[in-house]
């Protein structure tokens, strides 16, 4: 995409807390952004666009007692195009040049868990369970219309929704944590009746990480394991017309596995060092993420050695 795109993002955010329980983080960010096209792209309609984005937000923390919390947020965010969407031009489409901001009325309520001592002196506990809904107004998506079309369009109304989990243990010999996420979403107000209530394109499969891990501390040593699960999810591109293309495109499950070990020496002239090598998707699997273009490489191994340095 052929143009220039200058972005100034200004924010602010308080945070107030009554009695030690309650916490309040209000917060504003204004986004300002000045598009110009090349001369190419001018030459197929582009104009020079100066916009701006406004995304409030109010968040509040409750501390029920010393283990247990809640917490939810109320916000606003605003979201101006970018130059791939407005001046994309690829397998002859046209730049999508009357694009509009996208626009999000987003709750998320939630509840937090912490315990120390669960099992012994020295371990811990951590929960944390999150569940949301979005209301978008002139969602982006890639048009599923084939021809000399607009790249991108507007979809007038979608929603979003769904919930996420995150728990992790950590004591001195060992550590596991868990992280799952199940996002739903559903085009809404489609001029094409079909295409209510399908599966938005960008929406991620259902998935879940987990880590099992052991500490060697008298060696420096941490190895462990992480898997990760992503279920079978059909999305679908849609064209904004009450004929309009839609286009579903499923992705099977697949699950993939890594493993790891860290050394950090404690003592000696190696003290401060921290080497780790993993290993990627040690099953060598054959799979591709619904939210990428391309299939994942196979298994891979990674080094990384640092030093720390204590003046």
């Amino acid at each position: 995409p052929e143009g220039t795109d200058k972005k100034l993002g200004v924010y602010a955010q308080g945070e107030f807390v009554w009695n030690e329980r309650l916490t309040i983080i209000p917060g504003l960010r204004v986004d300002f952004g000045d598009r110009t096209p090349s001369a190419a792209t001018a030459a197929l309609g582009g104009t020079s666009v100066e916009d701006e984005a406004v995304s409030p937000k109010l968040s509040a923390l409750y501390k029920i007692n010393d283990s247990w919390g809640v917490f939810g947020t109320l916000a606003r965010t605003e979201r101006m195009p970018t130059l791939d969407e407005l001046y994309s031009t690829d397998g002859g489409r046209q730049p999508s040049l009357n694009l509009e901001k996208e626009a999000a009325d987003s709750i998320e309520l939630g509840l937090t868990y912490q315990h120390e001592g669960l099992f012994n002196a020295d371990d811990t506990l951590q929960l944390k369970a999150t569940a949301f809904h979005s209301d978008l107004s002139n969602l982006i998506v890639t048009n599923a219309a084939t021809g000399a079309v607009p790249r991108y369009l507007n979809v007038r109304s979608a929603e979003i929704w769904g919930a996420e989990l995150e728990a992790s243990y950590d004591a001195e010999r060992w550590f596991a944590s868990l992280g799952y996420s199940n996002v739903k979403s559903a085009y809404r107000d489609m001029p094409n009746p079909a295409a209510n209530g399908l599966t938005i394109a960008d929406t991620p499969a259902e998935n879940l990480a987990l880590t099992l891990g052991a500490k060697f501390p008298d060696r420096g040593l941490i190895v462990g394991w992480t898997a990760y699960y992503y279920d079978a999810i059909t999305t679908n591109s849609v064209a904004t017309t009450s004929a309009g293309t839609i286009t579903p495109t499923y992705t099977p499950a697949y699950d993939t596995h890594d493993l790891f070990v860290t050394w950090k020496p404690q003592d000696g002239a190696l003290a401060g060092m921290d080497v780790t090598l993993t290993v990627e998707n040690v099953s060598d699997a054959d799979y591709k993420n619904n939210l990428s273009l391309d299939r994942a490489q196979g298994m891979n191994a990674k080094l990384s050695v640092g030093k720390n340095f204590t003046w």
